[in-house]
C-alpha cells in the first residue's frame, strides 16, 4: 500500500509550503493565496495544506 494524498491543516500556508519544499524536495503547481497549496513530489505524493 502506498500513501499517495495527505491533507494537513496548518496555521501558516507560506510556512507549511516552505518547510516542505526544503526538506522533503516537494513541488508547488496549485496554491491558492492564504487559503490552500497543493505539493507533489516525484512518487506521485500529493500533499495538501490548508488553513
Amino acid at each position: 500500500m502506498n500513501l499517495n494524498l495527505l491533507d494537513l491543516q496548518v496555521s501558516d500556508i507560506h510556512v507549511a509550503r516552505a518547510f516542505f519544499e526544503t526538506h522533503f524536495g516537494l513541488s508547488c503547481p496549485c496554491s491558492s493565496k492564504d487559503e490552500m497549496a497543493m505539493m507533489v513530489d516525484e512518487a506521485d505524493l500529493s500533499l495538501g495544506v490548508r488553513q
